[in-house]
């Protein structure tokens, strides 16, 4: 599940009850999710370039 990705890198687990959506599953396309990496990849790239 890609959702599950986006938080694995995170090394504090979420309280449920401080952050409701932290148990909220979310449903993408495959290629939402293709296009959602490659935007995240062309704004990182500009980040380290500042």
């Amino acid at each position: 599940m890609p959702s599950r990705e986006v938080f694995s890198n995170s090394k504090v687990a979420a309280d449920p009850i401080k952050v409701p959506f932290a148990c909220a599953q979310v449903t993408l396309s495959k290629l939402d999710f293709i296009e959602l990496k490659a935007q995240t990849k062309q704004w990182r790239t500009q980040w380290q370039r500042t």
